[in-house]
């Protein structure tokens, strides 16, 4: 698998004319572009994934090293990057905050991460001919697409599966799930895999609950359910994978719909 591109923040390395590249040592000198950003995340307890509470110009603690260069770089002074291509290429990769990096490789690929680069300029004497592309991540892996899944329970006491997909078997992935509910009274969700279980009571007609696991947020449409926070054992729905198994199955003791909406973790190189 050859990575011949990447997109990030919606555009890609070939809008700038820039293609990935390495530089052998002669005559070379890196330099700092004053773009080094340290990012400092808090966690949820569900989740291995970081939310950016502040970003500094300071020391970076995780990196993936990346080099470009112009894609016409054929000795000419075409090959060098002038002061307003220099801006524009900070200016897009360099964010105090995490966006969408994708890896465009030779065959099709899910892959993407979430983060931000801090950038060095590689110089042949005066002239700057391309960077140092060194990124962040705001979590130790990489995602897949997002999976959303939805089901429909017709009946009590009914059974509803789905494969996790994912590499980390160290944690549960603990998706965002939303739940219209068909029936009145009480909705427990059971995972076979260890029992665990969701409980909402004094639920009404067609109300919607949405339990975001990653973050350990919880709400419902209707505002005259003022007991939620009561009625909800804040015991988020989680997806389990281990080596042998990706297969969750949920027992669900009413009728309703259920969307269950994740991303699953991909443990892979760029």
């Amino acid at each position: 698998m050859f990575l011949k591109n990447f997109e990030y923040a919606g555009r890609r390395l070939t809008d700038f004319n820039c293609m990935l590249c390495s530089f052998d040592d002669v005559g070379l000198e890196t330099v700092s572009v004053g773009t080094d950003i340290s990012f400092t995340s808090i966690k949820n307890r569900n989740s291995s994934i970081g939310k950016r509470i502040s970003a500094d110009y300071g020391e970076d603690p995780y990196s993936d090293v990346l080099y470009i260069c112009k894609s016409n770089c054929d000795n000419s002074n075409n090959s060098y990057f002038s002061q307003q291509e220099q801006r524009e290429i900070i200016k897009w990769l360099n964010r105090p905050d995490y966006y969408k990096f994708k890896p465009i490789y030779d065959v099709d690929s899910d892959l993407y991460y979430m983060g931000s680069f801090n950038l060095k300029a590689e110089k042949y004497g005066d002239n700057v001919i391309g960077f140092e592309l060194t990124f962040t991540a705001n979590a130790p892996f990489g995602f897949a697409e997002k999976d959303i899944l939805s089901f429909s329970v017709a009946n009590s006491n009914s059974t509803i599966s789905l494969n996790s997909d994912s590499d980390d078997i160290t944690k549960p992935i603990y998706p965002t799930v939303t739940i219209t509910c068909k029936q009145e009274g009480t909705l427990t969700i059971t995972n076979k895999r260890d029992n665990s279980q969701t409980i909402l009571k004094n639920l009404s007609l067609n109300e919607v609950i949405t339990l975001d696991g990653e973050h350990g947020i919880s709400s419902t449409s209707l505002g005259s359910h003022i007991t939620f926070p009561n009625d909800f054992n804040y015991e988020f729905l989680k997806i389990i994978t281990t080596y042998d198994n990706d297969i969750n199955e949920y027992l669900i003791s009413a009728p309703c719909k259920i969307s269950i909406d994740y991303k699953p973790i991909r443990k892979v190189g760029i």
